[in-house]
């Protein structure tokens, strides 16, 4: 059943954009919102949406540093909805690829 629609548009802070490393550390992300029952799509500006659970599907975006991406979801819950496209928003606009970032990425408590 859709929900309430809730969408953020983010600058990818990550060197190397959404690709490999970036693009499992935000798709382990996606998954864990979606197990709570908020599934995320992103895209870019125009663009058709994809599910930000999948790795290929982020992959194939080319979102490349600096570029503008919007994350949505149609979740019954809006404000767990919000909180979740937030802390993923979080998350794509960091640089994935500094050398602390995967240790940082681990150690934040996931959010109910």
């Amino acid at each position: 059943m859709a929900g309430n629609t809730f969408q953020l548009e983010v600058t990818v802070g990550s060197r190397v954009g959404l690709h490999a490393r970036p693009a499992a550390a935000v798709a382990g992300a996606a998954a864990e919102a979606a197990q709570r029952g908020v599934g995320i799509r992103i895209a870019k500006p125009g663009a058709d949406p994809v599910d930000a659970a999948s790795i290929l599907g982020l992959m194939s975006l080319g979102a490349k540093h600096g570029d503008q991406v919007v994350l949505s979801t149609d979740a019954d819950d809006a404000e767990q909805a919000e909180r979740e496209v937030r802390q993923l928003a979080e998350l794509v606009a960091r640089d994935l690829d500094a050398p602390d970032a995967e240790t940082a990425a681990k150690q934040e408590p996931a959010q109910p």
